[in-house]
């Protein structure tokens, strides 16, 4: 449900302070987002409802944080059956 589309400007600089803590963050100077209507992150961009807003470089770490989308570097899944623990190294010594 859209409540009211926005056209042309608006500033609310002292209400990121409040809103702090309560699922928002700020993806560039333009924009405070409420992370719980964050579809996807893809390219840089936050995904809310079909429009894509831009996360600079200066917020993204934080903005990705915030919404629990860390980038992954590596990821190392498996499932050991057994294990075997001897003395030494690989080569038996």
């Amino acid at each position: 449900m859209i409540i009211a589309r926005v056209i042309g400007h608006v500033w609310a600089t002292k209400k990121e302070e409040a809103l702090e803590g309560k699922g928002f963050a700020r993806c560039n100077k333009g924009y405070l987002v409420n992370l719980a209507h964050v579809d996807a992150i893809q390219d840089g961009c936050a995904v809310v409802r079909g429009d894509r807003l831009l996360i600079s470089r200066g917020r993204r770490g934080p903005f990705l944080e915030a919404s629990d989308q860390l980038p992954v570097d590596c990821a190392i899944v498996g499932i050991i059956d057994s294990l075997e623990i001897t003395k030494g190294g690989s080569d038996g010594k």
